[in-house]
């Protein structure tokens, strides 16, 4: 679906629309599942409700035609826990690995208020090539717009007020093959 075709931009349009309200969370109907997500603001212009663009509604219409297809899998960069949320809610069995310590406090209190906690092993850890030779990275949260926050060195320029944190990490390779990557 290219982003300047006229059914997608119609169909952000309204998506867009239905968001606009002053909702203090936003509760989804995904696939006969649903759920809440609570209205946060990551800065820069940029809430929760940019979780929700009609990308994502498309990439859940994926994880819902191959239920039963793919049973574990992992979430990387899972930020507050949309996808791992729709995931789990779906009935996959989900590893989500997030580094920011924020995020990840945000995603335990969806996960309960949407009562999947049990069902997400949820790791705040950088997933990098070999975490065995970095069992820790530098993280960059950018103050201005936490979703764009990255492990240090993987953007070339970062813009606004930076914060650098010490996080922990988790190899690639093993997560790849334990489980199904969306």
């Amino acid at each position: 679906h290219s982003r300047s075709s006229d059914w997608y931009l119609r169909y952000q349009k309204g998506l867009d629309t239905f968001l606009a309200d002053g909702r203090e969370s936003l509760d989804l109907l995904v696939a006969e599942c649903p759920v809440t997500l609570p209205l946060i603001d990551f800065g820069g212009g940029v809430t929760s409700k940019n979780l929700l663009g009609l990308d994502e509604l498309i990439i859940w219409a994926y994880y819902f035609a191959n239920v039963g297809r793919y049973q574990k899998v992992a979430d990387l960069g899972a930020n507050i826990g949309a996808h791992t949320l729709v995931l789990a809610k779906l009935g996959f069995s989900v590893t989500a690995f997030e580094p920011d310590p924020s995020h990840s406090v945000i995603a335990q209190e969806v996960f309960q208020q949407n009562d999947i906690t049990a069902k997400v092993d949820w790791r705040t850890e950088a997933v990098v090539p070999d975490a065995i030779v970095n069992p820790s990275v530098d993280f960059v949260r950018v103050l201005g717009n936490t979703t764009s926050s990255h492990v240090a060195g993987s953007k070339l320029k970062p813009y606004g007020p930076l914060e650098t944190l010490r996080v922990p990490t988790a190899s690639f390779e093993p997560i790849l093959s334990q489980h199904q990557l969306l």
